[in-house]
């Protein structure tokens, strides 16, 4: 184990959920790894954790929370044209790009009183807080959950080779589509100065991403990287910090912008800061009264309730005709089906349960969905269309 990782283990072992020394016992679920420059994830037990270190490999904890439900949204850079960009000119895109943006979603939050954390990655910011299942907001929280019926059937099986020893439970599965939902009116309330186009989906050559395709699979395929761990998706190496902590103050952009390109000096600061992730405490209820009451939360309440009928499936399947299985795929080929369908009186529900039925027939000759198939028990077709189809169309 390398002195950057003997410095911030016990920092990953608390974003992990330590409770008590057996792994068994902590809060994640399962771990999942990557070696520096391969895109490719192995998942893994928690008493893995010191092999992943020795190995020196980026670290990930499950987004499965066995003491609660996580709340994660990723917000970063994307240059789909120039992958190496965020990494060669970061401290510009760090200040005029994601900053704006940052500072709106943190003092969205705040207004709500909600504790949470945030972390720098080489790219851009997680937001994470938890929602323990003791909570009494909690109930509340899966209350707005409402999974398509073919993922709740995943949930309650369990592959005879996945990497889940356990179906995943009723409640975890209501909340998450929940905590999906709340991203989604977080997002939509984003309003921003900053010098890059801002989208939810991947609809420009260079944005910051507001990355909400967490909630379009399930649960138990998910996974966060852990404050402390390495990130090596560049020729570079980067460590993830620890940025605001609850509501304590933030470390200044500039100072951060320094550390997590030198691990090595970012050690120390890293092994300094709390890294358990916080209770979001009783703004929480404030968020899910704000969400229900506007017209977002409506507009999904509908699209919940409406019931296809044949004639809209014919004219979505024809509709889809003009689609291939990779644009369909893709979030950005589905807002395009969304969006043309609506002109022509076809409900998004509808266009998301048909590309659905062609996502679950298709056969994949291309990279764009080679990791659909990688993870046993994994893509949902019906949890990823459905999903697509409410942001775009509501």
């Amino acid at each position: 184990m390398d002195w950057y990782y003997k410095r911030t283990k016990p920092r990953i072992q608390e974003y992990c959920g330590r409770n008590g020394d057996h792994p068994s016992a902590w809060d994640s679920e399962f771990l999942v790894c990557s070696q520096a420059g391969d895109t490719r994830f192995s998942f893994r037990e928690n008493q893995a954790l010191d092999a992943i270190l020795d190995s020196g490999a980026d670290v990930y904890r499950s987004l499965w929370s066995r003491q609660g439900s996580l709340f994660f949204l990723d917000l970063e850079y994307k240059n789909t044209r120039d992958r190496e960009d965020v990494y060669r000119n970061r401290i510009d895109i760090f200040r005029s790009g994601l900053e704006p943006v940052y500072g709106r979603l943190f003092g969205i939050l705040q207004s709500f009183c909600i504790d949470f954390m945030t972390l720098m990655t080489a790219t851009g910011y997680h937001f994470v807080f938890k929602v323990p299942f003791q909570s009494w907001v909690h109930e509340r929280l899966a209350g707005l959950g409402s999974p398509c019926p073919q993922l709740l059937k995943q949930y309650a099986r369990v592959h005879p080779v996945s990497h889940r020893q356990r179906p995943v439970p009723l409640e975890c599965g209501l909340a998450f589509d929940g905590l999906g939902r709340l991203a989604e009116y977080l997002a939509k309330e984003l309003h921003t100065d900053s010098d890059i186009p801002v989208a939810t989906g991947v609809l420009h050559p260079r944005q910051i991403l507001l990355d909400l395709s967490t909630y379009a699979d399930p649960l138990h395929i998910r996974f966060i990287r852990c404050a402390g761990s390495y990130h090596q998706k560049s020729q570079q190496r980067f460590a993830t910090m620890i940025r605001h902590f609850t509501r304590g103050p933030d470390l200044p952009l500039e100072d951060l912008l320094v550390l997590i390109a030198e691990p090595s000096e970012a050690a120390d600061y890293i092994r300094s800061t709390p890294a358990a992730i916080p209770e979001a405490g009783s703004g929480l209820d404030r968020l899910l009264t704000a969400y229900q009451a506007s017209g977002l939360g409506r507009r999904h309440q509908e699209f919940d309730a409406h019931h296809v009928e044949d004639e809209e499936i014919g004219q979505a399947r024809k509709l889809l005709l003009t689609f291939s299985d990779q644009e369909l795929a893709q979030d950005s080929g589905l807002k395009r089906a969304v969006l043309q369908g609506s002109c022509e009186g076809i409900h998004p529900r509808a266009v998301g349960l048909m590309a659905a039925e062609r996502l679950r027939l298709a056969t994949w000759d291309s990279p764009i969905m080679a990791w659909a198939t990688e993870c046993v028990d994994g893509y949902n077709p019906y949890s990823r269309a459905l999903f697509w189809a409410r942001l775009y169309g509501t």
